[in-house]
């Protein structure tokens, strides 16, 4: 945000000191900054340890679930997919587009330890799909049409980038998008 702009947003709106977006921007690039340092220096074999994938995937599942059910989130920008967390709000859409990388890297390297990802067959990778797809729902049932188009788009990059064959890959998704298109 321009600083000169929104010191006038600021005073007027929010009723704020005139510094107050800058200070909220730079609060959040400090936390950003320290998580980014975090994860550069874990050793990347790391993310692909089950116990960890499996932690991730049932902390990303609760939040989604959490904010579906019980409502807990407050609408913003026309989406009811935002947590308030007091400093800050929170999106955990966002967080699923990190995990859904991660997730899927982790399966992929898995996978290829015991099987080359030449050989790779959409029937490999049924639980991480599985996920994939119970993410999309909860994040489509938020309302937030944008998170699943991007979230869609990470996974089938992170698919393609995994050596599974060309045909293996449109067969697969081919399914999917018909399967897609017909929930629809």
């Amino acid at each position: 945000m321009i600083y000169s702009s929104s010191m006038m947003v600021a005073i007027v709106q929010e009723e704020a000191p005139p510094d107050y977006f800058y200070n909220k921007q730079l609060i959040n690039l400090v936390i950003s900054s320290l998580v980014f340092l975090f994860g550069a220096f874990l050793p990347y074999k790391h993310y692909s340890n089950k116990k960890l994938m499996v932690a991730m995937t049932a902390g990303m599942i609760f939040i989604l679930v959490w904010l579906w059910f019980f409502g807990v989130g407050m609408e913003q920008t026309g989406s009811k997919s935002w947590i308030d967390l007091g400093v800050m709000n929170f999106q955990p859409s966002e967080v699923a587009k990190l995990f859904v990388v991660l997730y899927f890297a982790g399966a992929f390297y898995r996978k290829s330890l015991n099987n080359p990802l030449e050989n790779l067959q959409p029937n490999n990778i049924i639980y991480p799909i599985i996920i994939w797809i119970f993410i999309i729902f909860c994040v489509a049932n938020e309302t937030d049409l944008g998170a699943v188009i991007i979230l869609s788009g990470i996974a089938f990059a992170v698919v393609a980038a995994s050596g599974m064959s060309f045909k293996a890959y449109l067969k697969f998704f081919s399914v999917l998008g018909l399967l897609g298109g017909a929930l629809m």
